[in-house]
């Protein structure tokens, strides 16, 4: 016999005093290209987070001598979409 059973889910929102935390919200690793060769990590770091993004990780994963700088950006599932306006970038820079 097939028995098919409607689950609940239910998300917590009471404040805990027990110790008791949720999990933090996963990453997701972006890649963010054709960015001026004399920008600095600290100089995008900086940008994301004046635009309220929550920076987890953030490397120059480009050679020395590229024409362009690469880096790899790590953000909470919940930054993702914020990442992806075009309004956050400066012309030319692609993520």
């Amino acid at each position: 016999m097939d028995h098919k059973h409607k689950r609940t889910i239910v998300s917590g929102q009471a404040e805990s005093n027990t110790g008791i935390k949720s999990a933090p919200p996963p990453s997701r690793d972006i890649f963010v290209y054709r960015v001026h060769k004399e920008t600095i990590t600290e100089q995008l770091h900086q940008h994301l987070v004046d635009n309220e993004i929550e920076v987890r990780g953030l490397e120059c994963v480009s050679h020395d001598d590229s024409v362009n700088k690469s880096f790899k950006l790590i953000v909470p599932v919940t930054d993702y979409a914020k990442v992806f306006n075009g309004a956050l970038w400066p012309k030319g820079i692609y993520v």
